[in-house]
């Protein structure tokens, strides 16, 4: 695990600037405090920060290949490398001079096929670069666990892991992607390529960019098929049942994810998935195993409890970290500067805290993030077929149902009513929403759909198989999972700490494509065969209990002036108005109606000041702080 960058300039007669390559290299140290390796050949240029998780002693990056002269630089991790490499030829496996996973990548890298990344199971973003053709690859995971921009100045292509880098580059403007806001405020994520600073892109989860000598204009290949030409047979545990088979899949990925030179543990949260990954990894793992959770001091929002009856349950060494409102608070901005962009999901400041308490006793964490991506776990997923189940009704009565609906004040059941009769891309688009219409609609925000949503969702719609859950949850896998993932890696990789996701092994997702919808959600019971196959894992309480989440009571640390409330100020002042991004008179009526309790505008004002700490943060500063 750990941090890249690199460009590559059009002029072949030009070399990039070796202080400027380091600093940038040297902006994302919490990604790889163990070694920094730079390396610049002709138009060339890597730079590479080391987090060492296998092989401590050899693995420096970049990494040279004496046979073809290529170089490599790498973030990630190849959990099957030790297969890969034993599959290679013994003349090649002889002339081997590390035992690292980077150096089986460096081996089977070829640029005129890219079929060669579907044998990688992991999690991964690298650079390679050919000198005899001079041609530059770059490539991220299927799901986009590991992040990779890039920006093209025309003089040069610039990537790195983070963007901080990224703007450094003279060539980069910081500029708001001012398109997009809108999209951020309602889905706390952009989906596609695109991000909040204008002209710097992600490469896509699942997709390769190849760059030739020909103007080195980018070229997108997508090389993940999503396991179309792959048999049944070919997944672990072929002739078991459903059940057994999912334990039997997620076990084997847990165990390539227990692979590592260096002490591991769970973010055991108390929930379902992460219960169930700690109860796998200790039936893989014997001896001291650590595991780590939050808790808070408001009782609605702590489930420590649940955390303490699994660590007891599987014998783990259990740490819990208590998070007050002013610790909560101190380090709202901290979190803001790793995570890049305006803060999406409120406990994504735990996750950062959390890490650094992991990274005192381990450096590499298993989670259950994926989980409610992919076997359906969230309650909003059971609006597909209740919207179903209303296009029944006569036309008056389903507007009749929406308008009484609309007035419950439920934030779910208003999603639901605004959903009533609408087409499934709209429905499924609207789905992950967060604030409601009727608020984007007083700031003068259009409440449209964007269209790079609605082109995933049809592109989606083509390849998933199966009913509109189905189809529902593969678009989501390609918009808000990759929002929670990209949020995953920066809040541990601040710490210095790796996060494995074994909900997210590809032959797990793949699988997952070939099973029905009734699997998933059942009677309006979600999640319903990761609960069957937990069951014998896991105490009741765990299995049966109300899917909470990893929550924070943001609502009322906004209204306390020990907490939230002192940041709020920030929407009231000069500097918000003069930007002229939203209605200033609109966006103090929300906050007085939130004040007062007369209303709950949490989510939208959460939005509001996400967005403006993060410009005051990357737009307004100038320079790069870890």
């Amino acid at each position: 695990m750990c941090g890249i960058v690199g460009f590559l300039m059009r002029d072949p007669h030009a070399t990039p600037p070796r202080e400027r390559l380091e600093r940038m290299t040297d902006c994302m140290r919490n990604r790889g405090p163990d070694e920094r390796g730079t390396w610049i050949d002709g138009p060339i240029g890597f730079g590479h920060r080391r987090l060492s998780i296998i092989d401590l002693s050899t693995g420096q990056q970049p990494m040279h290949d004496p046979r073809r002269a290529r170089v490599l630089t790498y973030n990630g991790e190849i959990y099957n490398f030790r297969a890969l490499r034993d599959a290679l030829p013994a003349q090649t496996r002889a002339q081997l001079r590390t035992t690292s996973d980077t150096e089986i990548l460096l081996q089977l890298a070829d640029f005129d096929s890219l079929g060669w990344l579907e044998r990688l199971n992991g999690m991964f973003a690298f650079a390679l670069w050919d000198p005899a053709s001079r041609r530059l690859l770059l490539a991220r995971d299927r799901l986009g666990v590991k992040p990779l921009y890039y920006v093209d100045t025309g003089e040069a292509f610039v990537f790195a892991s983070e963007i901080k880098p990224l703007l450094m580059h003279p060539g980069v403007t910081r500029r708001v992607n001012e398109s997009r806001l809108a999209e951020f405020l309602a889905f706390r994520s952009v989906a596609g390529d695109e991000t909040l600073f204008a002209g710097i892109r992600q490469v896509a989860p699942g997709h390769a960019v190849l760059l030739e000598p020909d103007e080195y204009r980018p070229r997108f290949v997508r090389f993940w098929r999503e396991g179309a030409d792959t048999p049944e047979s070919d997944y672990p545990a072929p002739g078991r049942d459903h059940t057994e088979r999912f334990i039997e899949i997620l076990k084997d990925a847990v165990r390539h994810r227990l692979v590592a030179d260096v002490p591991v543990g769970t973010y055991n949260s108390g929930g379902l998935d992460s219960s169930l990954v700690t109860a796998l990894a200790r039936s893989l793992k014997p001896g001291e195993l650590h595991t780590f959770s939050v808790g808070f001091d408001e009782a609605s929002h702590d489930e420590s409890h649940y955390a303490d009856l699994v660590s007891k349950r599987f014998g783990t060494t259990h740490h819990t970290l208590r998070i007050d409102k002013r610790t909560y608070a101190k380090h709202l901005e901290e979190t803001a500067l790793h995570l890049e962009e305006p803060i999406n999901h409120p406990h994504t400041v735990q996750l950062l805290l959390l890490s650094r308490l992991a990274r005192q006793h381990v450096k590499v964490v298993l989670t259950g993030e994926g989980s409610d991506e992919v076997f359906g776990g969230y309650p909003r997923y059971n609006i597909v077929r209740l919207a179903r189940m209303a296009r029944l009704l006569p036309d008056g009565s389903a507007r009749l149902l929406a308008r009484a609906m609309s007035r419950t004040g439920s934030r779910r059941i208003v999603k639901l009513s605004e959903s009533l009769g609408r087409d499934e891309t709209a429905l499924a688009i609207d789905n992950a929403r967060f604030v409601p219409r009727a608020d984007l609609a007083r700031l003068s925000v259009p409440a449209t759909h964007p269209a790079a949503r609605e082109a995933i969702y049809r592109d989606q719609s083509m390849r998933a198989p199966g009913d509109a859950v189905d189809r529902l949850l593969h678009y989501e896998q390609r918009t808000y999972l990759s929002s929670l993932l990209t949020r995953l890696d920066k809040t541990s990789m601040a710490a210095s700490i790796e996060a494995r996701v074994p909900f997210l092994d590809y032959r797990l997702v793949e699988w997952s494509y070939r099973l029905g919808s009734q699997l998933k959600i059942r009677a309006f019971a979600n999640k319903w065969l990761v609960k069957s196959g937990a069951r014998a894992w896991l105490p009741k309480e765990i299995v049966q209990r109300r899917k909470v989440g990893f929550d924070v009571p943001i609502g009322a640390w906004m209204r306390d002036a020990d907490a939230l409330a002192p940041r709020l100020e920030l929407l009231r002042d000069a500097t918000f108005r003069q930007r002229g991004r939203f209605d200033a008179r609109a966006v103090a009526m929300l906050l007085d109606e939130h004040e007062s309790r007369r209303a709950d505008h949490s989510e939208v004002l959460w939005g509001l000041l996400g967005v403006e700490l993060w410009e005051r943060l990357f737009i307004d500063a100038a320079t790069c702080r870890t």
